[in-house]
């Protein structure tokens, strides 16, 4: 998770990262510091709040 970021992402990119929880919490965190717009795929809707204090600006319901 972290190679991938670091290597490909510049500010103001646009990031999707799908899975929050487990690494995919440090992800949102880690491309919103670097100043990318990350949008957040989750199956789980009552993670929105936490999803949006880590950085994401948009979040898609993955289970619909």
């Amino acid at each position: 998770m972290f190679a991938p970021i670091a290597r490909h992402c510049k500010p103001g990119d646009n990031v999707a990262i799908i899975g929050i929880g487990g690494l995919g919490h440090l992800a949102v965190k880690m491309a919103a510091k670097l100043g990318c717009h990350v949008t957040a795929f989750s199956s789980t809707r009552d993670k929105d709040e936490l999803i949006k204090s880590l950085g994401a600006e948009k979040i898609v319901d993955s289970s619909n």
